[in-house]
């Protein structure tokens, strides 16, 4: 009995030394003083040879119920359904749905931050959610009767919400060992890596999936009439002069004249010498060269004019002021200007300012055809009053790879020494609109370009230069944006309307598909956007170009480029040619009403436009569609992060809606060895196996964890971990039985 216990912590016998006169010691009577008094204790053998140990007749240990290793019973099932799976399931699930159907909260957000707490808690329940699973594939490793597993495998259940036991020697070993069969250990790999990383990547799904972002939360459509149709607002030919330029809108018109707003294209962002503006040469098909072999593969930016308009919105002289954004590209290619047509931005206006709350950005967009004008210059300087040479225009407004050489084509019905006359006697730049000019594409309308001052940069000579250029009509989304001031007694809009148009919108645009669109534009109708202005003995077109920076673009060395430099075009005429015609072709619907909404007959609201029978609804000419939306808090779709989540959480949910299934249909529940400590208590009741000899202190050899093991019956109702190559000396095993108790 010694190697097995020792009496002397049962039974209160008197304490002697180990050695009995032993040397000068003398053996002494203990007194009461040296050992206290032990209580009395009773021992008593149950019927399984455990010693239960009794002080004053109550038994101060208990023994542990058999337990069955798989049980068989759908209502422990549906229990541990409960009690592991359904609130984490349910959660999810809710957060699947809530940011697919798009839930708003609105523009305040300091209370979703504890939604943090919330998180962490669904991540601990989701992570126990999955060991749970993963504990049940491990039972069924260690008891099926095919085939024993990796030593290093019983592990891994353990380590649900670690990474690292992926490159662990416990996983090398189990993924490595040559005995573990193909079958199994394909299964083995791909669902315990895939549980490990799916537990992993809960956490940050559910704290994703939980918080509301800051979003564009999509509320309604708004349908607003117009009294024009569509072929009024966007023609596909101006032939017709635009009305005269006034200083002052009258109450009766929106829209006087396409000239206006040409004060504000004096912010054209310049061209220089230093190259501010990127610019390049198109070689090939969506690239561009830097002029030294080496290509980039984006287009040049779009740079922004903000543009202030005013329209009336009603006849109750209410008018509503709002700025729309023209946007210049310096394109290899061609110089492109683009803009919102006025009407739209003035739908804009309205259904944005709908849309904002007290405090909330409110939003509206609207796909729609905006106006796109493309131009191509090139220099032709005016030497002196004797230069005789032909003007060259060229051939097309918009080149198929790049416009630095692109083809040119002589004209003769205006001379250069017309032109040097012109402006010694008028002093006054021009922009001379031409329409007899043989262009190699149809409807493509000629400016000539010429500069106020003398050039005075080596020699002097006058800077002038031919353009080719055209419009098209093409869709693109708009949106304006409308801003409230909290606490405010009052909403304040800053509404600016903006295209979403891309650098490279030209590729989506090619020639050929630009040419067959163009818009046919007619000298009569050019003329009215560089028209006299009415209090000053000057042109549009003369003020603009006076406000032109003379650099080394407009003004280069002896008039003419060197071969070196990237812009070997009139760049700043190209621009201002292209934003002039892109303005004007935006005020190409002139006066216009714009409804205040739907009624329920499919008629609409209008401002102060009354019938006989008293009534304010008519049907509109043209509906225009708007999406708005608002600025706030929401969950949703947007955004890479949730996309990501959304995903994992699914994943999440069918795997445990898997097993779930699995359990119920089959009855198979059991929480054997769910914990270290149960796997322990397994091994300790296990007899000792050579496999783990020398393993007290730590393992070293990753071969120690591809031994296979299982977990077997040995005696009755008895089970040992036991180790196939063990399995020889230890006759009589039996497999693990489904609603069998074990000790």
């Amino acid at each position: 009995m010694g190697s097995h216990g020792d009496y002397d912590a049962l039974i209160p016998l008197r304490d002697f030394p180990s050695g009995m006169n032993q040397g000068n010691t003398t053996y002494k009577e203990p007194t009461p003083s040296d050992n206290p008094v032990l209580p009395i204790r009773r021992l008593s053998i149950d019927s399984s040879g455990s010693i239960r140990i009794n002080e004053d007749g109550k038994s101060t240990s208990t023994r542990e119920r058999r337990k069955p290793v798989i049980g068989r019973d759908r209502s422990v099932a549906l229990r541990y359904f409960v009690q592991f799976h359904l609130v984490p399931l349910a959660v999810a699930a809710l957060l699947i749905v809530l940011n697919l159907q798009s839930w708003f909260l609105g523009g305040e957000s300091q209370w979703t931050n504890l939604l943090q707490f919330a998180a962490k808690l669904h991540e601990i329940l989701m992570q126990i959610s999955i060991a749970t699973v993963m504990i049940a594939y491990q039972q069924y490793l260690l008891t099926q009767s095919t085939s024993a597993v990796p030593f290093g495998a019983i592990f891994s259940a353990y380590y649900a919400t670690q990474v690292g036991y992926l490159w662990s020697p416990e996983f090398r070993a189990s993924v490595t060992t040559p005995r573990f069969p193909l079958l199994l250990k394909s299964t083995f790999v791909l669902f315990v890596a895939g549980s490990i990383l799916l537990a992993s990547g809960v956490g940050p799904a559910s704290a994703i999936a939980m918080l509301p972002r800051l979003v564009s939360y999509p509320l309604r459509e708004i349908e607003l009439g117009m009294d024009h149709a569509y072929g009024d607002i966007f023609p596909t030919a101006l032939t017709q002069p635009g009305a005269p330029l006034e200083l002052k809108i009258a109450i009766e018109v929106n829209e006087q004249s396409p000239a206006i707003g040409w004060e504000y294209l004096r912010n054209l962002p310049s061209i220089g010498q230093d190259q501010a503006t990127l610019v390049g040469i198109q070689s090939v098909p969506h690239s561009l060269g830097n002029g030294y072999g080496e290509y980039v593969s984006e287009m040049p930016p779009l740079y922004p004019v903000d543009l202030q308009t005013t329209v009336l919105e009603n006849y109750e002289n209410y008018h509503d002021t709002f700025t729309r954004t023209l946007y210049v590209q310096y394109a290899p290619n061609a110089t492109v200007a683009t803009v919102q047509q006025v009407p739209v931005a003035a739908g804009l206006s309205m259904a944005a300012s709908s849309s904002s709350g007290v405090s909330y950005s409110g939003e509206a967009r609207i796909n729609i055809a905006h106006p796109f004008v493309s131009s191509i210059c090139v220099l032709n300087a005016i030497m002196n009053e004797n230069d005789t040479r032909p003007l060259q225009f060229p051939a097309t407004f918009l080149n198929a790879t790049d416009a630095s050489g692109v083809d040119t084509i002589s004209y003769t019905n205006i001379t250069r020494s017309q032109l040097w006359t012109q402006s010694q006697d008028q002093g006054q730049g021009q922009i001379i609109w031409v329409e007899d000019a043989s262009f190699s594409t149809e409807r493509t309308l000629g400016a000539i370009v010429v500069q106020p001052d003398l050039c005075d940069n080596g020699q002097k000579y006058l800077s002038a230069s031919t353009c080719a250029v055209s419009g098209l009509w093409a869709n693109i989304t708009s949106r304006m944006s409308a801003s409230s001031l909290i606490n405010a007694s009052t909403i304040q809009f800053g509404n600016r309307a903006e295209s979403l148009v891309s650098s490279d919108f030209l590729n989506t645009l090619p020639a050929a598909s630009w040419q067959a669109n163009a818009v046919s534009l007619s000298k009569e109708w050019a003329n009215s956007i560089t028209t006299q202005l009415s209090n000053q003995n000057r042109t549009v077109a003369d003020n603009l170009l006076r406000s032109l920076l003379l650099t080394e673009n407009i003004c280069p060395v002896n008039g003419s480029y060197p071969l070196y430099l990237l812009s070997s075009r009139p760049m700043m005429h190209e621009a201002l040619i292209s934003a002039l015609v892109a303005n004007g072709m935006s005020h190409a619907t002139g006066p216009f009403q714009i409804s205040k909404y739907r009624q329920n007959n499919g008629d609409f609201q209008w401002f102060n436009w009354t019938y006989a029978d008293n009534h304010e609804d008519k049907p509109a000419a043209l509906i225009l569609t708007f999406q708005v939306s608002v600025v706030g808090y929401a969950w949703s779709m947007d955004g890479t992060a949730i996309k990501i989540a959304v995903p994992i959480l699914i994943i999440y949910c069918l795997y445990v809606v898997s097993y779930v299934a699995y359990t119920l249909v089959t009855g198979n529940t059991s929480s054997a060895w769910n914990t270290i400590a149960s796997l322990m208590a397994l091994a300790f009741n296990s007899r000792p196996s050579n496999v783990l000899e020398n393993t007290s202190v730590r393992i070293s050899k990753t071969d120690t964890f591809r031994n296979l093991v299982s977990v077997r019956e040995v005696d009755e109702r008895r089970l040992e971990m036991v180790f196939q190559r063990d399995e020889q000396d230890r006759g009589g095993l039996r497999r693990v039985r489904a609603g069998t108790a074990y000790s």
